[in-house]
């Protein structure tokens, strides 16, 4: 299956999802219509796959203060050439927290669109980002990527709400809680 098949069939599950912004899900769909969906063919618009290690037991969820956004958001990542979204998710995890995924439940949950043109020197503009969630059995000390992360931690669902300065990572913290972590 190639990138846009796979793509294809993440966001068809999304289709009347309550937490889903259908209009963004639209607009996402027309996106991956089009070629050039990952950033080594187009630098400015392209997809990401962002994760979300969660413990369920203690209702936390691990995430990172990363450097470039000055901001607690969840790790991920480009997709790279020749990788699927679930391949980018096992790349990205070992890389940026030293731990290589085996049996742990991988979850597309969401999606959103952000753009990033607030920064002249960022070649990206606008970021499709895919979510997803990975469900952790133990609460892991991961050894996170410190040349691109000033802390990373878990956190308490109740206290990610309102942690991010974007709305729309809070947002989705929100959905989680509701829709993730049901009491």
């Amino acid at each position: 299956m190639n990138l846009k098949q796979n793509l294809e069939n993440l966001l068809t599950t999304l289709d009347n999802k309550p937490y889903t912004k259908q209009s963004v899900l639209r607009e996402f769909k027309k996106r991956v219509q089009k070629n050039s969906l990952i950033k080594w063919e187009n630098i400015t618009y392209h997809i990401c796959s962002f994760f979300i290690p969660v413990h369920l037991p203690s209702q936390s969820l691990y995430l990172v203060h990363h450097k470039k956004a000055s901001d607690w958001i969840p790790p991920g990542g480009h997709i790279d050439r020749g990788e699927l979204p679930f391949d980018t998710i096992k790349r990205e995890f070992n890389e940026e927290l030293s731990f290589r995924l085996s049996n742990e439940p991988i979850n597309f949950f969401n999606i959103s669109i952000k753009h990033i043109e607030n920064n002249p020197r960022n070649t990206c503009k606008l970021h499709y980002d895919l979510w997803f969630t990975v469900a952790m059995k133990d609460k892991h000390n991961f050894t996170y990527l410190e040349k691109e992360f000033h802390d990373a931690k878990w956190i308490d669902i109740n206290k990610a709400l309102g942690k991010s300065v974007f709305p729309h990572i809070n947002d989705m913290y929100q959905k989680m809680k509701d829709f993730v972590f049901i009491s």
